[in-house]
Protein backbone atom coordinates (compact mmCIF):
# COMPACT_ATOMS: atom_id res chain seq x y z
CA UNK A 1 0.00 0.00 0.00
CA UNK A 2 0.63 3.40 -0.35
CA UNK A 3 1.87 5.39 2.82
CA UNK A 4 4.65 7.41 1.74
CA UNK A 5 4.62 8.09 -1.57
CA UNK A 6 2.01 11.41 -1.47
CA UNK A 7 0.84 13.25 1.76
CA UNK A 8 -2.23 11.87 3.34
CA UNK A 9 -4.66 13.40 5.61
CA UNK A 10 -4.89 11.65 9.18
CA UNK A 11 -8.34 10.41 8.20
CA UNK A 12 -6.52 8.48 5.09
CA UNK A 13 -3.83 7.18 7.18
CA UNK A 14 -6.87 6.24 9.96
CA UNK A 15 -8.87 4.03 7.07
CA UNK A 16 -5.46 2.62 5.82
CA UNK A 17 -4.56 1.55 9.35
CA UNK A 18 -7.69 -0.12 10.19
CA UNK A 19 -7.72 -1.70 7.01
CA UNK A 20 -4.75 -3.45 7.53
CA UNK A 21 -5.67 -4.43 10.85
CA UNK A 22 -8.98 -6.03 9.71
CA UNK A 23 -7.50 -7.69 7.26
CA UNK A 24 -4.19 -8.90 9.27
CA UNK A 25 -1.70 -6.76 6.75
CA UNK A 26 1.27 -6.59 9.24
CA UNK A 27 3.41 -4.77 7.10
CA UNK A 28 0.78 -2.19 6.50
CA UNK A 29 -0.24 -1.69 9.89
CA UNK A 30 3.41 -1.26 10.47
CA UNK A 31 3.99 1.27 8.17
CA UNK A 32 1.26 3.64 9.48
CA UNK A 33 1.99 3.06 13.35
CA UNK A 34 4.08 5.30 15.28
CA UNK A 35 7.66 3.39 15.81
CA UNK A 36 7.10 3.84 19.61
CA UNK A 37 3.96 1.87 19.69
CA UNK A 38 3.91 -1.04 16.94
CA UNK A 39 5.30 -3.28 19.85
CA UNK A 40 1.98 -3.53 21.27
CA UNK A 41 -0.32 -4.21 18.50
CA UNK A 42 -1.11 -7.84 17.90
CA UNK A 43 -2.74 -8.50 14.99
CA UNK A 44 -4.27 -12.11 15.40
CA UNK A 45 -6.46 -9.77 17.78
CA UNK A 46 -8.38 -7.88 15.52
CA UNK A 47 -9.14 -10.02 12.70
CA UNK A 48 -12.62 -9.38 11.38
CA UNK A 49 -12.70 -9.37 7.56
CA UNK A 50 -16.55 -8.97 7.45
CA UNK A 51 -17.07 -5.71 9.87
CA UNK A 52 -16.77 -2.44 8.95
CA UNK A 53 -14.49 0.85 10.05
CA UNK A 54 -16.71 4.04 9.75
CA UNK A 55 -14.82 7.43 10.00
CA UNK A 56 -16.16 10.72 11.31
CA UNK A 57 -15.19 14.03 12.83
CA UNK A 58 -11.28 14.96 12.21
CA UNK A 59 -9.78 17.05 14.97
CA UNK A 60 -6.33 18.62 14.24
CA UNK A 61 -4.14 20.47 16.58
CA UNK A 62 -0.58 20.71 15.36
CA UNK A 63 0.58 17.74 14.96
CA UNK A 64 -1.83 15.78 16.92
CA UNK A 65 -4.91 14.44 15.25
CA UNK A 66 -8.26 12.51 16.01
CA UNK A 67 -10.59 10.88 13.87
CA UNK A 68 -13.80 9.58 15.52
CA UNK A 69 -13.57 5.97 14.47
CA UNK A 70 -16.73 3.26 14.79
CA UNK A 71 -16.13 -0.67 14.27
CA UNK A 72 -18.90 -2.86 13.63
CA UNK A 73 -20.11 -6.67 13.06
CA UNK A 74 -21.32 -5.37 9.34
CA UNK A 75 -22.76 -2.58 7.83
CA UNK A 76 -26.28 -3.45 8.03
CA UNK A 77 -26.54 -3.37 11.77
CA UNK A 78 -28.37 -0.70 13.46
CA UNK A 79 -25.26 0.37 16.13
CA UNK A 80 -21.63 -0.15 16.02
CA UNK A 81 -19.77 -2.29 18.29
CA UNK A 82 -17.53 0.24 19.34
CA UNK A 83 -16.91 4.09 18.98
CA UNK A 84 -13.71 5.67 19.66
CA UNK A 85 -11.08 8.13 18.48
CA UNK A 86 -8.06 7.11 16.29
CA UNK A 87 -5.37 8.92 17.64
CA UNK A 88 -2.19 10.31 15.08
CA UNK A 89 0.63 11.92 15.61
CA UNK A 90 2.54 13.82 12.64
CA UNK A 91 6.18 14.00 12.53
CA UNK A 92 8.35 14.84 9.22
CA UNK A 93 5.03 15.52 7.41
CA UNK A 94 3.76 11.98 7.57
CA UNK A 95 1.13 11.20 9.77
CA UNK A 96 1.11 8.04 12.37
CA UNK A 97 -1.61 5.87 14.13
CA UNK A 98 -0.32 5.96 18.28
CA UNK A 99 -1.65 2.62 18.86
CA UNK A 100 -1.23 3.30 23.12
CA UNK A 101 -2.97 6.37 22.40
CA UNK A 102 -5.79 4.98 20.56
CA UNK A 103 -6.75 1.95 22.81
CA UNK A 104 -6.70 4.44 25.30
CA UNK A 105 -9.99 6.10 24.11
CA UNK A 106 -11.40 2.80 24.09
CA UNK A 107 -13.71 2.41 27.17
CA UNK A 108 -15.02 -1.04 28.49
CA UNK A 109 -18.06 0.13 28.54
CA UNK A 110 -18.67 0.45 25.01
CA UNK A 111 -18.54 -3.45 24.09
CA UNK A 112 -15.05 -2.94 22.61
CA UNK A 113 -13.08 -4.69 24.95
CA UNK A 114 -15.42 -7.44 24.85
CA UNK A 115 -15.26 -8.06 21.25
CA UNK A 116 -11.36 -8.32 21.58
CA UNK A 117 -11.60 -10.96 24.48
CA UNK A 118 -14.21 -12.58 22.66
CA UNK A 119 -11.67 -12.61 19.26
CA UNK A 120 -8.76 -13.28 21.27
CA UNK A 121 -11.08 -16.61 22.71
CA UNK A 122 -12.12 -17.68 19.40
CA UNK A 123 -8.11 -16.79 17.48
CA UNK A 124 -7.14 -19.53 20.57
CA UNK A 125 -9.73 -21.86 20.63
CA UNK A 126 -9.80 -21.55 16.66
CA UNK A 127 -5.77 -22.21 16.55
CA UNK A 128 -5.17 -24.74 19.30
CA UNK A 129 -8.31 -27.12 17.68
CA UNK A 130 -6.84 -26.95 14.43
CA UNK A 131 -3.29 -28.06 16.12
CA UNK A 132 -5.07 -31.05 17.72
CA UNK A 133 -6.96 -31.86 14.30
CA UNK A 134 -3.59 -31.91 11.79
CA UNK A 135 -1.99 -33.48 15.21
CA UNK A 136 -4.75 -36.46 15.08
CA UNK A 137 -4.65 -36.11 11.19
CA UNK A 138 -0.57 -37.11 11.40
CA UNK A 139 -1.15 -39.73 13.83
CA UNK A 140 -3.76 -41.57 11.89
CA UNK A 141 -2.08 -41.03 8.59
CA UNK A 142 -0.12 -44.18 8.51
CA UNK A 143 -3.32 -46.25 9.72
CA UNK A 144 -5.26 -44.66 6.99
CA UNK A 145 -2.57 -45.38 4.24
CA UNK A 146 -2.38 -48.99 5.38
CA UNK A 147 -5.89 -49.85 5.06
CA UNK A 148 -5.95 -48.22 1.66
CA UNK A 149 -3.32 -50.00 0.39
CA UNK A 150 -5.16 -52.99 2.00
CA UNK A 151 -8.17 -52.29 0.11
CA UNK A 152 -6.43 -51.57 -2.97
CA UNK A 153 -5.05 -55.18 -2.75
CA UNK A 154 -8.15 -56.92 -1.90
CA UNK A 155 -9.73 -54.73 -4.78
CA UNK A 156 -6.76 -56.41 -7.15
CA UNK A 157 -7.57 -59.59 -5.98
CA UNK A 158 -11.13 -60.18 -6.39
CA UNK A 159 -10.68 -58.57 -9.84
CA UNK A 160 -7.92 -61.16 -10.97
CA UNK A 161 -10.39 -63.82 -9.43
CA UNK A 162 -13.63 -61.94 -11.48
CA UNK A 163 -11.43 -61.63 -14.80
CA UNK A 164 -10.26 -65.59 -14.32
CA UNK A 165 -14.04 -66.42 -13.98
CA UNK A 166 -15.14 -64.86 -16.71
CA UNK A 167 -12.58 -66.31 -19.18
CA UNK A 168 -13.66 -69.70 -17.53
CA UNK A 169 -17.14 -68.72 -18.55
CA UNK A 170 -16.49 -67.83 -22.29
CA UNK A 171 -14.31 -70.76 -22.46
CA UNK A 172 -16.52 -73.07 -21.34
CA UNK A 173 -19.56 -71.10 -23.13
CA UNK A 174 -17.18 -70.97 -26.20
CA UNK A 175 -16.62 -75.05 -25.91
CA UNK A 176 -20.61 -75.82 -25.49
CA UNK A 177 -20.86 -73.59 -28.61
CA UNK A 178 -18.22 -75.74 -30.84
CA UNK A 179 -20.03 -79.01 -29.28
CA UNK A 180 -22.92 -77.69 -30.57
CA UNK A 181 -21.98 -76.78 -33.71
CA UNK A 182 -20.37 -80.55 -34.06
CA UNK A 183 -23.30 -82.03 -33.54
CA UNK A 184 -25.46 -80.05 -35.95
CA UNK A 185 -22.46 -80.86 -38.38
CA UNK A 186 -23.41 -84.77 -37.92
CA UNK A 187 -27.07 -84.65 -38.11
Amino acid sequence: MAGCASVETPDQVARHFWDAMKEGDEKTVQNYTTEETRMFIKLSDFRWPNGYIAFDEIRITGNDAMVDTQIGQDESAAMPIASFQTVLKRKDGTWKVDYRKTMSTVSDNNGFSELMRDMRKFNREFSENLDDALAQLKKEAPKLEKEVESLSNSIGKSLEKFAQKLDKLLKDSQNKNDSRSEKEKSI
